[in-house]
């Protein structure tokens, strides 16, 4: 399991930027992630989109993504990348949850989903806290158990999708966007304590 002290571009601990309001997840632990040189990239395209499309149609917006604390590594300091575990419900790319959603429907937030953010050994499980330029957002189809084939959008006209446009809990972002809309800025690590892991269900992880 790589160590902490393997984590080359996080600082170190820092002033929590989101907080949970379930009594049975507790936030253990947050690092903020530093990466200059993606940050003049993510930058650099923010800028771009608000000189064609305004500042109000550049979408920016803090999403969570779960993985394992390998990927979480991984991804912090080589930037994001698709990777074999990236679901596919509803398209070939990388999945994040809004903050604040609490799923009606009794779905676990998919960032804090075990099947994505697997315990670690001390049962920790670890997300991405990321700033993600979402621009204009297609809806896409449910591919259900057998997934979706769609790697990109239907149309010029998007840069991400959502599987519901009024209340999303999934945002994907296509893989050719990885490098330039997202910019993962914090590690936090988080346990869901055993006795309350049924309020899983309306977890709600703020920012």
């Amino acid at each position: 399991m790589p160590r902490r002290e393997d984590w080359p571009r996080i600082a170190g601990s820092t002033p929590n930027p989101c907080y949970s309001t379930d009594p049975g997840l507790k936030i253990v632990a947050v690092y903020k992630i530093v990466d200059e040189d993606r940050s003049s990239i993510y930058e650099l395209k923010k800028q771009q989109l608000q000189k064609k499309r305004g500042r109000n149609g550049v979408n920016e917006r803090w999403l969570f993504h779960g993985s394992t604390l390998p990927g979480i590594v991984g991804i912090a300091c080589n930037g994001a990348v698709l990777r074999l575990r990236n679901a596919e419900q509803f398209g070939v790319g990388m999945y994040f949850s809004p903050s604040g959603i609490a799923n009606t429907t009794g779905a676990i937030m998919m960032a804090l989903c075990a099947q994505y953010a697997s315990p670690d050994q001390a049962g920790v499980q670890h997300m991405l806290l990321c700033r993600v330029l979402c621009r204009r957002q297609e809806t896409l189809k449910d591919g259900g158990a057998k997934g979706s084939s769609q790697s990109e959008p239907s149309s010029i006209d998007f840069d991400s999708g959502v599987d519901d446009p009024v209340r999303p809990h999934r945002v994907l972002m296509w893989g050719a966007t990885l490098s330039t809309h997202v910019l993962p800025k914090f590690a936090v690590s988080f346990r869901i304590l055993p006795k309350e892991r049924s309020m899983r269900k309306t977890a709600l992880i703020r920012v």
